[in-house]
């Protein structure tokens, strides 16, 4: 009998399908007629079946079917470096977190390059070594200083 069943089991799908011959089919359900656990797993399959065709249908963003067969069919487009990196850095900088971070990070740099003493209107390369660097900063620092002790001494 257990064979019988695994032949039923089989066969389920195309019955539930309707695409069995006829004596097939009538086959399977003199089979159900008679089987519990046949007819358990054919309401199993019914219920699996209709949740599957009620569950909601979202639409799929743009393109995303042209890139999956693109992907997966194995017809790769090779892309050169600039397409590449267009393609990598492209949602970021189309981003406002992404402009709002730029523009927070230009800020740091220039306040951080003011505090070296370096001028951004006016910048050489000579500016940036580090002993120019270093003497800025201690420029600036002696200046703080001084301006901070003058103060105090006047009050």
């Amino acid at each position: 009998m257990r064979t019988e069943c695994d032949e039923i089991e089989q066969s389920l799908s195309e019955y539930l399908e309707n695409s069995l011959e006829p004596s097939a089919a009538q086959n399977i359900r003199s089979h159900l007629d008679s089987c519990e656990a046949c007819s358990l797993l054919l309401k199993e399959m019914q219920n699996a079946l209709f949740l599957c065709k009620s569950f909601p249908q979202s639409d799929c963003p743009s393109g995303l079917v042209e890139s999956i067969i693109v992907q997966t069919s194995g017809r790769y487009q090779l892309l050169s470096w600039i397409d590449y990196l267009r393609e990598l850095i492209g949602p970021l900088y189309s981003s406002p977190k992404f402009a709002t971070g730029a523009c927070l990070a230009a800020i740091s740099f220039a306040m951080v390059m003011n505090a070296f003493g370096i001028n951004l209107t006016r910048i050489e390369w000579t500016d940036l070594t580090p002993k120019a660097v270093l003497d800025n900063l201690h420029r600036t620092v002696y200046l703080a200083y001084d301006s901070g002790y003058n103060r105090k001494s006047k009050s």
